[in-house]
């Protein structure tokens, strides 16, 4: 994910980051299940 941080009209910061999934019996990162891919893609929007 991207981000933007605008105080006043003026960018102050870009900022990337990544998300994962973590699973709660070892807490290590995990893949997205399928179902989960699916789900989360009805959110996603196109970069500019």
């Amino acid at each position: 994910m991207e981000y933007e941080l605008i105080h006043k009209g003026v960018i102050r910061a870009r900022v990337k980051t990544t998300q994962v999934a973590v699973s709660l019996e070892t807490n290590r990162s995990r893949p997205l299940s399928d179902e989960e891919r699916e789900f989360l893609g009805e959110y996603l929007e196109e970069a500019k």
